[in-house]
């Protein structure tokens, strides 16, 4: 990434703020560049940065989330974000159920900004006191964002899941070659599950909700990192949420069935919300069940690319074997 080296130099970002995030109606800059951090970087691909920043108006400093990418700017990301700010989440102080503020973007450095929220993550907050109701907001929240119906120009599909999951795996067998047999039978499995979701109900969905991507702030929920938001089966933001859940009990608790009760309450509200919006509740259930599936499957891959996670691996081709018997 070329242009990481200039979206780093105090001296350029400045420079960029003062042409891209002018006042409305003034030449001059509203933020003035107090301190860079990166705090994610997949190198060659993207980075995540931290501007901390006086802003004109304000007592305090403000942080600016950059979001760079190697191949451009993620223009429609920042469009969906805006889009959605502007629109019952997060443009008035009713909106409980918000997205950060999108605040502009630098195509020079492949780079748009967003504000810092504050709040918990979720994965934090569902394993105490409060979780019932907290999955409810939660639920209720995704579900809303389905029904905004923001258009999406992607369509993701099961086949399209099955295709990535078959991907993943083969570079597991690749590093474990004594897992071969059973990986290739985990992902029959999938593929044979996956049919049983025979009518999708199709909407726009979020496509990486998880619980780190759930922001909680007291009566508010930030939900965050929409690009690889598309159109495709509602059923997939709350499957992937629940087996995340399930890897994360079985990575902390080495127990899956830890937080057995608070994923069933989310099946549960989630599915009574959908029902209320006409869609069939045998068909929700079942997109959720095994979208939840080919969640836990996935992270057998994911538990390879962190150093921490690795001594779970078998761990989750146990837990996968045991849901296709």
């Amino acid at each position: 990434m070329l242009v990481l080296t200039r979206a780093l130099d105090p001296g350029t970002i400045q420079e960029q703020f003062d042409r891209h995030l002018k006042h409305p109606y003034q030449q001059s800059s509203r933020f003035r560049l107090v301190s860079i951090r990166v705090t994610r970087h997949k190198a060659g691909r993207r980075c995540l940065i931290e501007y901390d920043v006086e802003e004109d108006g304000c007592s305090h400093l403000v942080t600016l989330v950059g979001k760079a990418r190697s191949k451009g700017v993620d223009q429609a990301t920042f469009h969906l974000q805006k889009v959605l700010w502007n629109n019952g989440f997060g443009r008035e102080e009713l909106d409980t159920v918000r997205v950060p503020e999108p605040v502009g973007i630098i195509p020079d450095l492949h780079l748009w900004l967003q504000r810092k929220v504050p709040g918990q993550p979720a994965s934090l907050l569902l394993a105490g006191e409060g979780a019932e109701e907290l999955t409810r907001r939660i639920a209720r929240a995704i579900n809303e964002i389905h029904q905004a119906k923001v258009p999406a120009t992607h369509r993701h599909t099961i086949s399209d899941e099955l295709h990535i999951l078959q991907e993943r795996l083969c570079i597991v067998e690749g590093m474990h070659p004594e897992w071969s047999i059973r990986l290739k039978k985990i992902y029959s499995g999938c593929e044979r599950q996956s049919r049983l979701i025979t009518d999708p109900q199709n909407t726009y969905i979020h496509r990486d909700f998880y619980p780190e991507h759930v922001l909680v702030d007291g009566q508010f929920l930030y939900l965050l990192d929409f690009d690889l938001y598309c159109a495709g089966d509602p059923g997939l933001d709350m499957g992937n949420f629940i087996g995340h859940l399930t890897e994360q009990a079985v990575r902390t608790r080495r127990n899956p069935e830890a937080f057995k009760a608070i994923e069933k309450a989310l099946e549960d509200s989630f599915t009574e919300l959908a029902a209320e919006d006409g869609l069939s509740v045998s068909t929700i259930r079942t997109s959720i069940q095994v979208y939840t599936l080919l969640t836990l499957a996935r992270h057998i891959y994911l538990s390879t690319c962190f150093p921490e996670r690795m001594a779970f691996t078998e761990d989750l081709i146990d837990l996968c074997e045991q849901r296709l018997t």
